[in-house]
């Protein structure tokens, strides 16, 4: 089972999460893998977001420099359709993207 962790530089919400990945499901959770990550890709939230939102894939992330990649790079490969797939199905979901401003006014709305 692959495990991609992903660090998230500038994220409100997490730093850090990462996805397992089995047959055709996966599982994806906030913070670090309690196993050890076959990959593991580092990127700003402002390239997380465009991904997400389906503007971008991972590999021309990579290409471009946005987004860098290290590990089992026969793993990354395998998984390369499934989270541009994931991508996909992201971009149709009402997602609410926060922004550190809109974080701290939650924040402080709710004390």
């Amino acid at each position: 089972m692959p495990i991609f962790e992903l660090t998230v530089a500038d994220s409100p919400a997490a730093d850090v999460y990462h996805m397992a990945f089995s047959g055709d499901s996966f599982a994806g959770r906030l913070g670090a893998p309690t196993e050890s990550a076959d990959i593991k890709a580092a990127l700003d939230y402002s390239t997380n977001v465009t991904m997400s939102r389906g503007a971008l894939n991972g590999q021309a992330a990579a290409m471009t420099g946005r987004m860098q990649v290290s590990g089992d790079m026969e793993k990354m490969m395998s998984l390369g359709k499934a989270l541009d797939l994931l991508s996909s199905v992201e971009k149709d979901i009402d997602i609410t993207y926060l922004t550190n401003k809109s974080v701290e006014r939650t924040l402080r709305h709710d004390s």
